[in-house]
């Protein structure tokens, strides 16, 4: 259970920081490069879900959103999933949904920044989505101690 909430927290904190460091330094659609035009850091206000897809659908990503926080916590209260990576993957899950959905609410858009160029632009809490779902998918699909113990 520690490593469930260390990790909540580390994602929460990581996902707010560089967000607000991403307002306070530019302004929407202005960018700095990293890495030459590999990798830029450039504020975009999504007003969508992932990729820009369901554009202005602010309320049903909100709805969405907490559907899936809801899912979360009842899975991880309920069935109390033992093990890392369970544990990581929930947190993860639990708080990169949490930081886009604080932007959904109170900004009325996700704040996205990490740009590559060649692919849409994104933050710090799709990362910990995206890394969440991985580590789940793998204990559901490739986990050896659910095997032994069928």
């Amino acid at each position: 259970m520690p490593i469930f909430y260390g990790i909540l927290i580390a994602t929460l904190v990581i996902d707010f920081l560089t967000k607000y460091l991403t307002v306070k330094i530019l302004i929407p659609y202005q960018s700095f490069s990293l890495i030459g035009k590999y990798l830029q850091i450039t504020y975009v206000q999504n007003r969508g879900a992932a990729f820009g897809i369901l554009p202005e659908q602010k309320y049903f990503l909100i709805i969405v959103s907490i559907a899936v926080v809801i899912f979360i916590l009842w899975f991880y209260y309920k069935e109390k999933p033992k093990g890392i990576l369970w544990e990581a993957g929930l947190a993860l899950l639990l708080g990169g949904t949490l930081g886009n959905l604080y932007n959904r609410i109170f900004q009325g858009y996700v704040i996205d920044f990490i740009d590559f160029n060649f692919w849409p632009t994104f933050n710090s809490a799709d990362i910990a989505i995206n890394i969440g779902v991985l580590l789940l998918v793998y204990q559901v699909f490739f986990n050896t101690d659910k095997k032994k113990k069928d």
